[in-house]
């Protein structure tokens, strides 16, 4: 294939996503932020963390955490924490388990409603389970960690 040709794709899918947009708006910030994620414990720590921040940004970041659905705000801290020092080939097997558990149906997942809300009924108006950080256990959380099984029909990602 062309190198230049595969270059020229992922720039162009990537046209907004531009390292100095992001240093702009986390430089200014990058105080707020280590006081809001740095050493919490939960996800509802950092959620009380960014209401006592009270700055615009510390807003703008709950307003956005709020609008997620809360099972998946507390698998994606724990995989940041799982995965922090993972190699390439293991970053890659969590990822790929993540994805298989986070497209099942209900009881784990509320990828399904996301779909609902977003593109389907377009309402925006998803109704997560459980609707609450509070209210989704750490035993829940761990189920998207677990190995997929045997009955999974396509198994476990061999690298």
């Amino acid at each position: 294939g062309d190198l230049g040709a595969v270059s020229a794709a992922i720039a162009e899918a990537a046209g907004s996503a531009r390292p100095d947009s992001a240093k702009a708006v986390l430089a200014p910030n990058a105080s707020a932020i280590e006081r809001c994620f740095g050493n919490a414990g939960s996800a509802e720590d950092i959620v009380s963390r960014l209401e006592a921040e009270g700055s615009d940004f510390a807003r703008g970041v709950l307003g956005a955490l709020r609008q997620r659905s809360p099972t998946s705000v507390k698998v994606s801290l724990e995989a940041i924490r799982r995965h922090r020092d993972a190699t390439l080939k293991e970053a890659f097997v969590a990822e790929y388990r993540l994805s298989q558990w986070c497209m099942r149906p209900q009881p784990l997942s509320d990828f399904c409603e996301g779909i609902r809300a977003v593109l389907v009924d377009k309402d925006n108006a998803p109704k997560w389970d459980p609707a609450r950080l509070e209210d989704v256990s750490q035993q829940r959380v761990e189920g998207f960690f677990a190995p997929l099984g045997p009955e999974h029909p396509l198994g476990e990602l061999q690298i």
